[in-house]
């Protein structure tokens, strides 16, 4: 009789209760992204100068002009006249 009380009951854990109710709960996650603008790589062409830059942002203003991006992500793009002047800020 010992032994069998050291012994788990087989299934026991998994078998629900004949009154036992499911139940979820959610509860709300909130993330904070701060905007993000990294150049990865610069270099002169004629006209301006192409970035290499990574960002999570929808649109910024470079040299007092606006840039509209896709995606999120890594993008190139040409900056009319001497490199970038002004500090990136969201446009519009």
């Amino acid at each position: 009789m010992t032994a069998s009380l050291l012994l788990p009951l087989a299934g026991a854990a998994q078998a629900p209760t004949p009154h036992s109710r499911s139940g979820s709960s959610s509860f709300p996650v909130t993330l904070i992204v701060r905007p993000t603008f990294r150049i990865l790589e610069s270099r002169a062409v004629p006209g301006g100068h192409e970035y290499r830059v990574w960002t999570n942002l929808k649109n910024a203003r470079l040299n007092g002009r606006d840039y509209r991006f896709d995606r999120v992500g890594e993008t190139t793009l040409v900056v009319p006249g001497g490199p970038i002047e002004s500090p990136v800020k969201p446009g519009f």
